[in-house]
């Protein structure tokens, strides 16, 4: 019975010596990069993609159970941060050399950036690369409220939008011919129309009311009309 235990008991240590030796190189790459990634200021990001890399090779080559073993005890950081790293370096755009210098320094705000395609459809991340709404000063913050649930209001909003996009420069200079071919007055009754609409949106516009004409003074005050001496170009009042 004794020999049986001490037979089981050497299987075990001749198994846990083969798993240690089968393991051990991968935690040594996954160890020296993650070393690079948390001393080096300018490479952070080049080397959080390298120790994902190597997280996800490891991943890929042992068997499952072994490889969650490795995940939960043997890494020099949380399981949740290996599933990070390997999000970073299995995204074909961060991996991209010329998205690269874009991208803000910090890998954790980089992780956060590969959740858009999945939360706000393909191609998001690209896109706003492309648009210049990602640069180096990204914050995290930016990108958590990039990917938060939108209020209904805000979505309203979204879909006024793109329903009423913004007028063209043509539809722009038809505006202001037909405000040339009104008269002052109602030009300016036009205008104040437009302040009233503009002031709802928060925004303070000011238009100034057309001089008045002669016409208009002599009805204000009550007088006669002044005409003008076709002889001497001087005005004078009809009775």
């Amino acid at each position: 019975m004794g020999k049986k235990k001490d037979a089981r008991e050497e299987g075990k240590q001749n198994n846990l010596l083969a798993t240690t030796a089968l393991v051990a190189p991968y935690i040594e790459r996954i160890t020296a990069a993650w070393g690079e990634t948390v001393t080096s200021a300018q490479k952070t990001l080049a080397s959080a993609i390298k120790t994902g890399q190597e997280v996800q090779r490891t991943k890929d080559d042992l068997p499952y159970g072994l490889w969650v073993m490795v995940k939960t005890t043997q890494l020099p950081f949380e399981a949740r941060m290996a599933e990070k790293l390997m999000a970073i370096a299995g995204n074909k755009v961060i991996r991209d050399t010329v998205y690269t210098p874009l991208l803000p320094p910090s890998w954790d705000t980089v992780y956060e950036l590969t959740r858009l395609d999945k939360k706000l459809g393909p191609n998001t991340l690209k896109a706003k690369l492309d648009a210049g709404e990602i640069t180096p000063k990204t914050t995290k913050r930016q990108v958590v409220n990039w990917l938060r649930p939108q209020s209904r209001e805000e979505q309203d909003d979204k879909k006024k939008k793109k329903n009423h996009p913004p007028p063209t420069s043509e539809k722009r200079l038809d505006y202001l011919e037909c405000l040339h071919a009104l008269s002052p007055e109602d030009c300016y009754a036009e205008l104040v129309t437009l302040c009233t609409s503009v002031g709802r949106l928060g925004q303070h516009i000011a238009v100034t009311p057309p001089a008045p004409t002669i016409e208009a003074e002599a009805v204000a005050t009550g007088g006669d009309t002044p005409t003008t001496d076709a002889a001497k170009g001087e005005p004078h009042n009809t009775h």
